[in-house]
């Protein structure tokens, strides 16, 4: 079959989106479909990329608008998907971020195929001025009530009941939801060390680094993070901790962790480091640390949890929404009590100091990936080939 995939991001960018997507895309390619994939570029050229199987359409950035602080696809890029639908005839159309849903439906409007979404990040509970404050759950609102959505792939039943509690599905009506936990290539781990990047963080030989690869959004509770790491660092005064947090710097909450970093104690560039990430320096990042903390409280899946699985670092999270579903406690990962730095400071702290049990969680962690685990690239790619083939037989 042939697929056309819609989203914003697209690797090389950081995130859990388009890092899915790219291991989707090649994974299908794999299987011996057809794969084009409608993106955007990283600067304002329009690109063709791709081999074989896979195409890669690389629209201009300037062909993005930002309406209310929401970026979406404008209307050059329909008339794209229009103008070459001929020259890509695709079988099915999954669009994998809310402000690609729309362009979805036109699609679907005009030329009739099925239309997949996969919701990365629920949207928040409907109300009716919600237009104004954040358009894009517009859209969600619309395909519930229109039923133009074939299918509706989610990364964990925690995001499925998310969207049973605000009325996709909750009677048995409407397209059916079907939970596709996410899994990972090891594409990410042939990437080699940046060698520009080891010399700008200038991390002290032997230190302990402590890595929290999330953005400042609330959900995100990175708050929790930087105090737990003021804890750790004064119940371990003998033992060299840095703390690495993955921040962007036009993040809003920016400033404010920063500041609150510098009450409580730590000193940045010495005991914290704040920095934006680029795809291909994660793995570099993923190799150098000794602990992967997810604070999170909320996630629909929490893609660095396999990405630390990849490069052996034991992991400790926040025991709510999915996280928990990935992380069996004690054996491929910790959990800790949401919210509660303290408990999340303790739990470093054993990771730090017990040689065995930072073992189990990395078997954990390999066991987790393997082809017959739970999170596997080719058991994720297998359950999206499957889903098509049942909507396309419908």
């Amino acid at each position: 079959m042939r697929i056309l995939l819609i989203s914003a991001t697209y690797t090389p960018d950081p995130g859990g989106v388009a890092t899915h997507l790219a291991d989707l895309a090649h994974g299908l390619v794999h299987r011996k479909h057809e794969v084009d994939v409608v993106t955007l570029n990283k600067d304002d050229t329009e690109r063709r990329d791709g081999y074989g199987r896979l195409m890669i359409w690389k629209r201009p950035r300037r062909q993005v608008h930002e309406f209310d602080g929401r970026r979406v696809f404008c209307e050059s890029i329909l008339r794209f998907i229009f103008d070459y639908w001929h020259e890509i005839k695709p079988d099915l159309v999954h669009v994998h971020d809310l402000d690609s849903f729309f362009l979805g439906c036109m699609a679907k409007i005009a030329f009739g195929k099925p239309l997949v979404m996969t919701v990365h990040r629920a949207p928040s509970p409907w109300r009716a001025d919600r237009f104004r404050e954040v358009p894009k759950d517009c859209f969600m609102e619309a395909g519930k009530l229109s039923q133009m959505l074939n299918g509706i792939v989610v990364p964990s039943e925690a995001s499925r009941t998310v969207l049973r509690e605000q009325g996709f599905g909750a009677n048995g009506d409407g397209p059916e939801i079907k939970v596709i936990p996410h899994g990972i290539s090891p594409f990410l781990k042939s990437v080699a060390d940046e060698p520009t990047l080891l010399e700008e963080l200038q991390l002290r030989e032997g230190c302990s680094i402590i890595l929290c690869p999330s953005r400042a959004d609330e959900h995100k509770d990175v708050e929790t993070f930087i105090e737990a790491a003021a804890q750790v660092k004064f119940a371990e005064p003998d033992r060299d901790i840095v703390f690495l947090l993955s921040s962007h710097g036009d993040d809003p909450r920016h400033e404010k962790l920063r500041s609150r970093a510098r009450e409580i104690g730590l000193t940045e560039g010495q005991d914290i480091i704040f920095r934006n990430f680029l795809y291909k320096e994660m793995a570099t990042i993923y190799r150098l640390a000794n602990v992967c903390v997810v604070p999170s409280r909320h996630e629909s899946f929490g893609l660095t949890v396999l990405e630390s699985f990849l490069f052996n670092v034991p992991v400790v999270a926040a025991n709510t929404s999915a996280l928990r579903e990935i992380i069996a406690n004690r054996k491929n990962g910790l959990l800790f009590t949401d919210g509660d730095p303290s408990d999340l400071a303790s739990q470093i702290r054993r990771v730090l100091r017990d040689s065995e049990l930072r073992e189990t969680l990395r078997e954990g962690g390999r066991v987790s990936l393997q082809e017959t685990g739970s999170y596997s690239s080719a058991a994720m790619v297998q359950a999206h080939e499957h889903f098509y083939g049942r909507i396309l037989t419908a």
